[in-house]
């Protein structure tokens, strides 16, 4: 039976570059895409021959994770390739417990990520789950005895602001430091 897979990223941009890349391997009308979660189950439930989802691992709504785990819960016979702009070794691990077969930093060359879907595809899954940064394969142990749950820790990283910097460290517009409470901003207190 030919394998076709699914594509979930937010990102149309990044959407359309996996597009081609799978469909160089297995056929453009084996590659279907989606821009959130939703979306990706009722196209999966249209697809008998689903073999690989590969899917942006912080979207929209859902997180990670849950997505991860409902996928799973509903086609588990399918293999699930997280793929992300996050470098946390919280998100990948977070998506390698969760069940996911790879997390692939989206910084990674072309070359290393057809190379580990091709692998994927080809069933030759790796002894240990594998997060693939732009610096080469690391091995990350899934460890059972971790007192946090796959959704925790997602909840307990540091809030940041818009420039992402810790809250209550934003510069001012324009790089320019921020006005110190008791006195101007143009030179200190006038006499």
């Amino acid at each position: 039976m030919p394998a076709s897979a699914l594509i979930i990223d937010d990102h149309p941009l990044y959407r359309d570059a996996l597009s081609q890349l799978l469909g160089a391997m297995l056929g453009e009308s084996s590659v279907k895409c989606a821009s959130c979660g939703e979306e990706a189950l009722k196209l999966a439930s249209q697809m008998p021959d689903l073999r690989l989802v590969l899917m942006d691992f912080n979207l929209p709504g859902i997180s990670g994770t849950e997505a991860i785990e409902v996928l799973l819960s509903r086609f588990p016979y399918v293999d699930v390739v997280a793929v992300s702009a996050s470098e946390d070794r919280l998100d990948a691990t977070s998506a390698l417990r969760a069940g996911a077969k790879l997390f692939i930093s989206k910084a990674v060359d072309t070359d290393v990520m057809a190379e580990a879907i091709r692998r994927t595809i080809a069933g030759d899954h790796p002894t240990q789950q594998q997060w693939i940064t732009p610096t080469g394969a690391g091995v990350l142990e899934a460890d059972e005895s971790s007192p946090l749950t796959p959704r925790q820790p997602v909840r307990l990283r540091p809030a940041t602001g818009r420039s992402g910097r810790p809250a209550g460290q934003e510069a001012a517009p324009y790089g320019w430091p921020a006005a110190r409470s008791g006195g101007h901003a143009r030179g200190g207190d006038r006499r």
